[in-house]
Parts: structure tokens; C-alpha cells; sequence
């Protein structure tokens, strides 16, 4: 019984050895074939090189490449330096008669692959790229080069492009860009290689590859292709040119949220400046704080908008109105506190302008008669003043005249410095009138701040749903 068991197990054994004896033999047998066919391809006997151009099979003298990218993600687009940087995955299709072989003769393979060093490849570039140093097709292509045995070389490459963009920042940060990029070949005319788009209708779901990554400031809104011939000032020949078109929308949540909502708090606070009491040295204070802090909201805007720009940003005019609008009422603000604190009698045409003021203006105060200034008790010495003008009246007639002549006589001085009620009146005209003034410059500037962005407001909704 021990003995059949060991009988099986030794067939077992001896089955799996002869199996994996014969994958060795099998996997070597296919490195020599893959060998002998690299060598029938790039050996000393085959004569290629791969500084010659490849021959087309059709005979022909051009050389047609297919070119195609794909988006994996839109890095950015900095409107400042006006860069755009994109991933992408580049494809590239060509034929080459001297990549040919009968798969019978190499056991059925098919496809190889090798270095791109090894066989000739198209140095299509991109035209319009931003780079410090000088560098080749193959720095920038580094994948391995995939053909067939009919000849037919594909080239995939995924690749960070830094390509100039001409930026419009007119309606900044709700903008719609469009940015190029144009590729093309430095060293073969179009008479030795045409450049072809694979796909000139594909749309922007398409254009995306398998590890497309989304971007969280920009939004692919379309693509465009397009084929042309160029002439360079370097060379007199005319080169097959093609031009991949990106067009762009930022999404401005950002910009809502923590620029544009924070500087219409600000303008809504400024409103308070003229609410501010003119004995209390605040207002001015108040007012410079809130303009430093708008300032500070232009630096930030100016630092995300380009230097030099041939548009006119339309967000860079409003920040500059608004800036200058709350100065002016900051100035007039300064004046009317000034005016307000007056002693001086009030001109017959402003006392007459006050009074229509109060009879037309909606905002005036509720209660004209009602003074906000709390009258000032005026004493000289021990003696109030009402009880002064009362003393100097009032004569005992059973004392000497004499006695009371000098006292008397005292008192009526004092009695002059009395403060009348048309005097007090006086003193308090040019507060009533300031304060009126403020609550009509209040109105104004509400107006403002209120209808100024509804229609800002009104122009980007109709900016973003042309869009």
C-alpha cells in the first residue's frame, strides 16, 4: 500500500518537472526568436538607421503621420505670466517598409517592441513652448517605440506641456479663454512629412484619456483641430503644422467667496462713516481703515491679473470706481464734520436751502424740532444764569438803595453774558444742517452702492450665459 503511494507521487513529481522543463524551453525558444527578429531588423546586416526618415510603403516620397492627443488633466492657466500647463498623452501612427516581417518565420510574433533610440521617429514638437533649456524630441518622447509586422509604428507618450497663451482677462474671474497648441516639425518640409489629426471631429468627452483628472479651477467647455502650412523666417520650405485648440472656463466660486462678498461688506460698512458723531475723533480713523483694507483686496487682485494686457480688466475698473467713490465720500464726510462743529450764525441762503431741503427730502429727520446737541449750561461763578437775570431784578425795599446799587450793577454785567435761546439756536444751526446733509450723502452713496451692482451684476450674468 506505502508502495503505490510513493509509485504516485514520483509520477506526479516527474509529470511537473517535465512541464516546467518544457516552459523554460518554450520561453527561451521565444527570446531567440525575439532576438533573431531584432536582429533581422537592426543587426549590421539590416543597414538601418535611425537618423533616416522612414519609407513610406505606398512608395511615395511623403511620409503621413497621424497625430492625436489626449487630456489627462488641466494643470492651470497662470493669467499672470500668461503660461498654460496641460498633461496630455500624445499619440503618433507612421509606417516604415523597413519594420516588416513574415510572422510565420519568427513563430507567430507579431509586434515588438523597442527603444525609441533604437528606429527612427518624428521630431514633432511643440511649437509654442515656454523652456529654459534646449532639448530634443526623444527628452521629451521617452516611451518605448510599438510596431507591427506590416510596418506600422505607434508612439504613445504621455507628456506636461508649458505652452504660451494669450490671455483675455476682460471679465475676469468669470473669463473664457482659449489657449493653442501648435505642433510641428523643425527638420522635415511638408514635401518629406505630413502631419494629420486622427480624429478632427472629436468632441471634448473624447479628447479625454483613461486617467483623465479634473481640474477644480478650470472647466474643458470644447476643442477644435486644426491642419495648416506654415513658412518660418529660418527656412524658405513650408512645414505641416498642426494646431490643438483648448477653450477654458474658470470656475469664479473663489472669487465670489472670498474677495467679492468680503469688499461689499466693506462698502456697506463705509456707509456708517456719516452715522459716526462729529466730537468723536473716529470718523476719519474709521473711514482710512476701511479704504487700507479695499486696497489691500486691489493688490490681491492685481497680483492674479497680467502685467501687461492688451483687455482692460472689467473687475480692475469696478474695485478703482468703488475705491474712488468711497474716498469722495470719506472727503465729504471730513467737511461736514468740520462745518458741523461752526459757531458762527448760519447765511441766510443756507438757513433758506435748509429749510427747503427739509420740506423735500424724503430721508430728512423725523423730528426737525428735536435737537440731537444737548444744550450747554453756561455759569459764572456761583450763579446760574436764569437765577443771575432773577437776582438783578429783584430789590428789597426795606434795604438802602445804596447798599444794592453795586451789587445790582454787578449783576447786570453778568446778566449780559446770558445765553439766549435765539443764541443757542444759533450755535446748533450748522449741526442740524451738517447732519441733514450727511443723511442726504447717505442716501446718495446707499443709491449707488446699490444700483452700481445690480448692473455689474446684470453684465456678467449676461457674460456668463453668452458663454
Amino acid at each position: 500500500m506505502t508502495f503505490q503511494l510513493l509509485k504516485h507521487i514520483f509520477r506526479i513529481v516527474w509529470f511537473l518537472a517535465i512541464v516546467d522543463l518544457s516552459k523554460v524551453v518554450a520561453t527561451n525558444h521565444t527570446a531567440k526568436t525575439q532576438s533573431d527578429l531584432y536582429d533581422k531588423l537592426f543587426g549590421e546586416s539590416s543597414n538601418y538607421r535611425s537618423e533616416v526618415r522612414a519609407l513610406p510603403l505606398n512608395g511615395r516620397n511623403k511620409l503621413d503621420v497621424t497625430f492625436d492627443i489626449s487630456i489627462r488633466t488641466i494643470l492651470g492657466l497662470d493669467v499672470k505670466t500668461q503660461i498654460f500647463y496641460l498633461t496630455a498623452v500624445i499619440h503618433m501612427r507612421w509606417q516604415d517598409k523597413r519594420l516588416t516581417w513574415n510572422e510565420s518565420e519568427f513563430d507567430g510574433i507579431d509586434t515588438l517592441n523597442v527603444g525609441n533610440s533604437v528606429v527612427w521617429t518624428p521630431d514633432i514638437m511643440l511649437l509654442n513652448e515656454i523652456s529654459d533649456e534646449p532639448f530634443s524630441h526623444t527628452d521629451v518622447y521617452r516611451s518605448k517605440v510599438f510596431f507591427n509586422n506590416d510596418g506600422t509604428v505607434i508612439w504613445t507618450n504621455p507628456v506636461t506641456f508649458k505652452s504660451t497663451c494669450q490671455v483675455d482677462v476682460t471679465w475676469f474671474p468669470v473669463d473664457y479663454q482659449v489657449c493653442n497648441l501648435t505642433f510641428g516639425s523643425w527638420s522635415y518640409g511638408r514635401n518629406k512629412m505630413d502631419i494629420k489629426f486622427k480624429n478632427k471631429e472629436k468632441d471634448k468627452e473624447m479628447v479625454y484619456s483613461d486617467f483623465h483628472i479634473p481640474s477644480g479651477e478650470w472647466s474643458l467647455e470644447g476643442v477644435a483641430f486644426f491642419e495648416e502650412e506654415k513658412t518660418f523666417d529660418c527656412c524658405k520650405q513650408t512645414f505641416s503644422v498642426v494646431t490643438f485648440q483648448v477653450f477654458l472656463k474658470r470656475y469664479p466660486n473663489f472669487y465670489y467667496i472670498y474677495v467679492f462678498l468680503p469688499f461689499i461688506s466693506q462698502m456697506i460698512l463705509f456707509l456708517l462713516i456719516f452715522h459716526i458723531h462729529p466730537d468723536q475723533g473716529d470718523r476719519l480713523g474709521y473711514g482710512v481703515a476701511l479704504l487700507l483694507n479695499m486696497t489691500m483686496y486691489m493688490i490681491f487682485l492685481s497680483d492674479h491679473l497680467p502685467e501687461k494686457s492688451d483687455s482692460t480688466p472689467f473687475v480692475g475698473a469696478v474695485f478703482v470706481t468703488f475705491f474712488f467713490l468711497l474716498s469722495i465720500a470719506l472727503a465729504l464726510s471730513a467737511l461736514t464734520m468740520h462745518y458741523s462743529l461752526r459757531e458762527t450764525p448760519l447765511p441766510s441762503h443756507v438757513h433758506n436751502l435748509k429749510v427747503l431741503v427739509n420740506k423735500l427730502w424724503p430721508c430728512k429727520n423725523n423730528d426737525p424740532g428735536k435737537s440731537n446737541v444737548r444744550p450747554e449750561s453756561k455759569s459764572y461763578g456761583s450763579y446760574d444764569m436764569e437765577e443771575v437775570k432773577q437776582t438783578s431784578t429783584d430789590v428789597d425795599p426795606n434795604l438802602d438803595n445804596q447798599d444794592q446799587e453795586e451789587p445790582i450793577a454787578t449783576r447786570s454785567e453778568e446778566s449780559s453774558l446770558v445765553e439766549k435761546p435765539g443764541d443757542r439756536n444759533r450755535f446748533k444751526g450748522w449741526f442740524e444742517f451738517m447732519r441733514l446733509v450727511e443723511k442726504i450723502l447717505t442716501c446718495v452713496f446707499a443709491f449707488l452702492l446699490i444700483v452700481l451692482p445690480l448692473i455689474i451684476g446684470s453684465l456678467v450674468t449676461e457674460r456668463i450665459t453668452e458663454v
